[in-house]
């Protein structure tokens, strides 16, 4: 996991001067390295807004009643990458279990 942190003032104007910073965080695999520091432009990354938390101070992303109800769905929508595969059998396989003994 890798997490790299820049700080900066809640203003505009910092904003503006940690960019360069910000395009020289990336990772990327090691069969393109040229050997001369590659960037990114994160300014064209997609933004999603948060949703209303409904005048609460955090948002309730997963309800945890409903997890395991909708778990399935989600895991049918999103199929596993290359080597995910197992994960996924392991996580169906105790689905699968709780659907006959919850």
């Amino acid at each position: 996991m890798l997490t790299p942190r820049v700080f900066q003032d809640d203003t505009p104007e910092d904003g503006a001067v940690i960019q360069p910073l910000l395009r020289q965080i990336t990772v990327y695999p090691l069969n393109p390295f040229t050997g001369k520091m590659q960037t990114t432009n994160w300014k064209n990354t997609p933004s999603f807004p948060a949703p209303d938390a409904g005048g609460k101070s955090e948002v309730k992303w997963v309800v945890p009643e409903k997890f395991f109800d909708e778990l399935p769905g989600v895991m049918k929508m999103t199929p596993p990458l290359s080597g995910e595969e197992s994960l996924y059998d392991m996580i169906d396989s105790v689905l699968t279990a709780a659907c006959k003994d919850p």
